[in-house]
């Protein structure tokens, strides 16, 4: 009952906090802002949460899609947890599964096979 207004509540605290990075970022960084791709992409993350929370206007764009490349801001931590020795096994941990993805794939494949011939 209460987790329709607490996800309401922390998407505002998060678009916020976001919103406020981006600020700091283009004037820490000025010209060399537009020259990152990540930065790039943190601009169309904040611009869909603008226009879909604080307009209300439908982005045309599939929420699940927003969704994915809020994921990939958390992947770019992955960079600076390689720097820090304490979450080598984290990183080891990450990696790993990463580099599994591909053999995932091709077992579930096989297991679809398999199940489809029974």
């Amino acid at each position: 009952p209460w987790a329709s207004d607490f996800f309401g509540f922390a998407e505002w605290v998060f678009g916020i906090g976001f919103t406020l990075e981006l600020l700091l970022k283009i004037v820490g960084q000025r010209r060399h802002f537009v020259f990152d791709v990540w930065n790039l992409l943190d601009c169309l993350i904040v611009a869909a949460w603008i226009v879909q929370t604080v307009l209300q206007a439908d982005t045309g764009l599939n929420p699940t899609l927003l969704r994915l490349f809020r994921l990939v801001r958390l992947l770019r931590l992955l960079r600076i947890l390689r720097t820090i020795v304490i979450f080598d096994p984290l990183y080891l941990m990450v990696t790993a599964i990463r580099h599994s993805f591909s053999l995932m794939v091709w077992s579930l494949l096989v297991l679809l096979l398999v199940q489809m011939c029974l």
